[in-house]
């Protein structure tokens, strides 16, 4: 019984374990899956990962904070390349005193050499933009609220780990690149912590000194999103108060923390490029304070000159509280409200301030340009310049006017024919083009428009051929309401042709495909037609489209009969354009009705090789092995460029490549340059290849270069 108890007992606890590491490695996945901000940082692959081949890779573990395991990992990793040179006075040379350095190495075992770990620069940004990450708040609902309460605790701790442990164990040593990239991202990640720590390492020096030192562009400064971060910058140090980019800063953002401080505070001290700023940007970003701010400038004797600048007042018609600045800006100087120019008039229109529309025509000669009201989707606006009966004060609408339904903006297209119905008859086909080709446009357009101006078989291939699902929903509605028939037998061409783009894979057509083939293949498809039917399927499966083109065989197979596959999916055509797919899922469906015998030889033609060049995809390659290595003796070329590191291991694994098939290849190193470091040293360890000096020229990773650098013998081809 006690026995009993205590299995049960030891199961439950293990279960919940499991649960929870499970549950963990998913979080981690989702994040590691999830897209970021790529416009602040560096382009690096997000990957997908089991916590097992997380561990493996720093970069991924510094970036979400789990800093005891990548301080272990990182002591495994500097072990690993313990034996390597990394600099050149670990040896005393450079790389024309290549093998004296590899026999002191040998021999020299009590020479200090710096600690080193490959991409360290990126293991510590990856640290110090750890909050980035996990507070991107695009994707916060991913993480749990528990390890949001702790944020504070982990930067505390990531904190602890940069300082007592990266900057002791490598920063030392090592020090300007650590201090550039520690500093760097300190301030992007607006942490004042790490930069009074790097101050205090430098004598208490400031930290404007410590950047001039290691030449770190002051621009790091304005990076951050935490304007409290960026004002305490400001007041600790004065002299960013002059940096031109504090102005492209309040000029670029929303800046109201910022303003808030900087008007409260530091009026006295500012130079008139930025207060001009201030101004302009609390206009425009309909700041709260902005006619407290106008006032300021108003009652400042100095500073009026600075409120009517050069087109003050056409600036201030951007704001959406544009007509109290404008009376507000008017009550110091009464006259000049003659100085708005058509230009202000616009923005007004364009930002849809209807009650400063008014008020100019009210008070000025200036006019509604009711083609670019109608174009911006501003119906008030039209309805204001419709009813003005001073008919100088309202420029002419012209055919221009019907844009406003290719931006999107259906009311105001409706408004347009309502009140001029007799421009809806000068659309032509361009229209229509333009219009299904505009990522903005609404479908709905159509069902205003008289139906007998309308192209249906023309606006029908424009909507296929631009992806426009959206579009082609409406025209089979509208064209089965009035009984149309179209006239082309089909467009099973116009929708397995060709997709726009092959790099940013759409599911556009193949949606439209899905969609008319369950409305009436015959219908939309044609009946029959042999030819067209069988060029679609192959065009599918050659695309990777793999559930129209089982779509495709079911039609074929009926119009052919059952039994004569040969004819509703040829093999050789078939597998050829399933295998240039690179797509398992189409491979998967040819192996449906052709078995791995009748395969052709997967390695004729090189097609193995071209998978791995070619399609980078290392599940691919590993469902390519798995289905055929008992059917052909599948061979890697030695001029093959492996792009991906999860390929180059499953290979190696496999024993599909090896050192000797690279001898006679002169630009080796270059060509695993593309792996990784890893996949380098794998290539020297086991071949001792030189290194051609052209080769080694030609790459861009640093930690490769330095480790062929100091490590290889470079030739070249006079030697």
């Amino acid at each position: 019984m006690n026995i009993d108890r205590q299995f049960k007992s030891v199961f439950i606890a293990n279960t919940y374990l499991h649960s929870v590491i499970i549950k963990h490695i998913k979080q981690i996945n989702r994040l590691l899956a999830a897209p970021y901000d790529r416009q602040s940082y560096n382009y690096e692959p997000i990957g997908y990962y089991n916590w097992y081949q997380l561990t493996e890779y720093p970069i991924q573990l510094a970036r979400h904070g789990y800093f005891d395991q990548l301080q272990s990992t990182l002591l495994v990793l500097e072990q690993k390349y313990a034996k390597y040179i990394w600099f050149g006075d670990d040896s005393g040379g450079g790389y024309q005193q290549q093998q004296q350095q590899q026999q002191q190495q040998q021999t020299t075992t009590n020479n200090h050499k710096r600690k080193w770990i490959p991409n360290l620069k990126e293991i510590i940004r990856s640290s110090m933009r750890y909050p980035f990450i996990l507070k991107n708040p695009r994707r916060s609902h991913m993480i749990n609220k528990p390890y949001q309460d702790d944020h504070s605790f982990v930067i505390n701790k990531r904190n602890k780990f940069i300082q007592e442990f990266m900057y002791t164990r490598y920063g030392v040593e090592n020090l300007e690149e650590f201090i550039e990239t520690v500093t760097t991202f300190s301030l992007k990640a607006g942490d004042m912590s790490q930069i009074k720590w790097i101050e205090s390492i430098h004598n208490n020096d400031s930290i404007l000194n410590v950047m001039k030192k290691y030449t770190i562009s002051d621009r790091c400064f304005f990076q951050s999103s935490n304007q409290e971060f960026v004002y305490a910058c400001l007041t600790r140090y004065p002299e960013l108060l002059g940096n031109f980019e504090l102005t492209m800063y309040l000029q670029d953002r929303e800046s109201t923390t910022l303003i808030n401080n900087l008007f409260d505070n530091d009026m006295h001290r500012i130079e008139n490029d930025l207060l001009r700023t201030i101004l302009h940007s609390s206009m425009k970003s309909n700041h709260p304070r902005a006619i407290e701010i106008i006032h300021y400038f108003g009652k400042n004797e100095p500073l009026k000159r600075i409120l009517l600048g050069p087109n003050a007042l056409d600036n201030a018609c951007l704001s959406p509280v544009g007509l109290p600045i404008l009376l507000n800006m008017a009550e110091y100087f009464p006259g000049h409200l003659k100085t708005l120019t058509q230009s202000g008039m616009n923005r007004a229109i364009i930002g849809g301030h209807v009650d400063l529309v008014g008020y100019i025509l009210d008070h000025t000669k200036l006019t509604i340009n009711m083609d670019m009201a109608a174009t911006e989707g501003q119906t008030k606006i039209l309805e204001l310049g419709y009813s003005n009966p001073n008919e100088q004060q309202q420029q002419q609408i012209t055919q221009q006017s019907l844009i406003s339904a290719v931006n999107g903006h259906l009311d105001t297209f409706e408004w347009v024919i309502e009140k001029y119905p007799s421009m809806v008859f000068n659309i032509d086909d361009s229209y229509f083009k333009r219009a299904i080709s505009t990522e903005n446009s609404n479908a709905e357009m159509f069902k205003l428009i008289p139906h007998e101006i309308i192209n249906f078989d023309l606006v029908m291939e424009i909507a296929i051929e631009q992806e426009r699902l959206d579009f082609v929903k409406v025209i089979v509605q509208l064209a089965n309401q009035i009984g149309h028939t179209f006239a082309q037998p089909s467009f099973l061409p116009i929708i397995c042709q060709k997709p726009k783009s092959m790099f940013f894979t759409s599911t556009s057509k193949i949606e439209i495909f899905k969609y008319l083939y369950e409305l009436g293949h015959v219908k939309y498809f044609g009946d029959n037609n042999y030819e067209q039917h069988i060029t679609a399927l192959y065009n599918c499966l050659e695309y990777g489209w793999h559930e129209p083109a089982r779509l495709l065989i079911g039609i074929l197979q009926k119009m052919c009969g059952e039994y004569a596959r040969d004819q509703y999916l040829p093999r050789k055509e078939s597998i050829d354009k399933a295998l240039r797919s690179y797509n398992i899922d189409t491979i998967k469906l040819i192996l449906e009705y052709y078995s791995v015998n009748e395969f052709p030889r997967v390695k004729e033609n090189d097609f193995f090789n071209y998978a791995i060049e070619e399609a980078k995809d290392p599940e691919l390659i590993q469902f390519l092995y798995d289905t055929f290595k008992y059917h052909d003796t599948l061979t890697v070329s030695q001029f093959v460029s492996i792009h991906s590191h999860r390929t180059f291991k499953f290979l190696l694994a496999n024993h599909l490549i090896n050192a000797n098939m690279y001898k006679s290849v002169i630009s080796v190193y270059y060509r695993f340059n593309q792996i990784s470091l890893d996949a380098v040293i794998w290539l020297y360890e086991t071949g001792q290849f030189p290194c051609h000096l052209k080769s080694y020229k030609r790459i861009t990773n640093k930690e490769i270069k330095k480790f062929i650098q100091y490590n290889c013998k470079l030739y070249d081809d006079g030697d």
